[in-house]
């Protein structure tokens, strides 16, 4: 277990809050935006922010970025962008929770976060969300991960350098639910880029010619309990991966708080099976509930981990488990500051947004992964 320390704890005005992004400020600051309100998809659900000061303790207290009345805010997204501002994406909800309704809008910061612009239409395409940081590539375009609220497919938005508007490029469709990647650039100037899936592994694909085009999704060998990840790219061939390394059972059941953490899964025959489907889930009090596969289903989302990779994602390791109790930590944000330092901030029982900060060691003893599934 990590030392960890609270952002946020909900209150009587806020009695949910829910994924976390974080940012490095040009003078050395955290930033830490998330989503609160009754619960997920409540119409006083606004984003919050905090700041955490360079080499001090603690975060600040919590004050309300973005409201919009009578709507629902989901997950925000913070990083510097192409002009050098502090940005803020804020998905707004204008019809049903996560059936294609949310408008993506954008606030800009050039005081690293202390005061912001007025709220502004991002991108005129509705149904496209995300909750991971965009990457600028070695070639200066900027790829913004995300995917399509009611279908659930990855999508990424793209900004050639010199570019005023952003591309959107769809990730080739497949019969698994893909959404939420995260991305890095390999030595190689290759993306590659980590999905969450409902299919009981993380996903991949792999872009060479800049984000333009994405090759076919497969599966890795990295178990996913359909929750969000995030990774980082550190110096040469490493990669840090933050998630729940838990995923389906070969029974097709949802693992269990995984201790013995399952690392060869049938996958083929998980995707061949009837879309109709019942899977067994098991909740943090050990009661089973019938659940078909035709609506969201995750596991429990515990332990969160940390995974590194020395080979640019072929084989990952388990170096540690931030939270590894019964219950659910989950939508990990992850950055990183000077070579090996990293920060990490998520969500925990959705009454609490946490944080963390560790230095990645040069040697593993935990399990592991393989991104070749077979």
């Amino acid at each position: 277990m990590m030392k960890t320390m609270q952002i946020f704890q909900s209150n009587a005005e806020f009695k949910s809050c829910h994924s976390v992004a974080l940012c490095e400020m040009m003078n050395g600051d955290l930033l830490a935006a998330w989503f609160a309100g009754d619960e997920e998809g409540a119409k006083n659900s606004v984003i919050l922010t905090s700041r955490k000061q360079k080499n001090k303790e603690g975060w600040s207290p919590a004050r309300v970025t973005v409201n919009v009345i009578d709507k629902a805010a989901g997950n925000p997204r913070l990083f510097i962008g192409p002009d050098e501002a502090v940005w803020l994406l804020a998905p707004i909800n204008y019809g049903k929770w996560c059936q294609g309704g949310t408008r993506l809008f954008v606030k800009r910061s050039y005081d690293d976060g202390r005061s912001w612009s007025d709220l502004e239409l991002f991108i005129n395409q509705a149904g496209i969300l995300g909750k991971n940081k965009p990457i600028c590539t070695k070639a200066g375009t900027w790829i913004l991960p995300c995917e399509y609220e009611e279908s659930w497919q990855a999508v990424f938005l793209r900004l050639p350098k010199g570019n005023e508007s952003w591309e959107i490029i769809n990730c080739p469709r497949t019969n698994a639910r893909l959404h939420q990647p995260s991305i890095i650039q390999k030595e190689s100037g290759e993306l590659l880029a980590f999905m969450r899936t409902w299919e009981g592994l993380v996903y991949q694909t792999r872009s060479g010619d800049d984000g333009n085009t994405w090759s076919e999704p497969e599966a890795t060998g990295i178990p996913n309990n359909n929750s969000g990840i995030d990774m980082v790219k550190l110096t040469k061939n490493r990669i840090v991966l933050v998630c729940n390394p838990c995923g389906l059972g070969r029974d097709g059941s949802i693992v269990v708080h995984p201790k013995d953490r399952p690392v060869e899964i049938n996958v083929q025959e998980l995707c061949e099976a009837d879309s109709k489907q019942i899977l067994t889930i098991i909740d943090p009090d050990n009661q089973e509930v019938n659940s078909s596969r035709a609506f969201p289903v995750w596991g429990p989302r515990s332990p969160l981990s940390i995974l590194l990779s020395n080979d640019e994602g072929d084989t990952w390791h388990v170096v540690a488990d931030i939270e590894d109790a019964i219950g659910e930590y989950s939508y990990p944000a992850i950055i990183q500051s000077g070579e090996k330092r990293i920060s990490v901030a998520y969500t925990a029982n959705r009454t609490e947004i946490r944080f963390t900060q560790f230095d990645i060691p040069d040697c593993f003893d935990g399990k592991t992964f393989s991104t070749n599934a077979g």
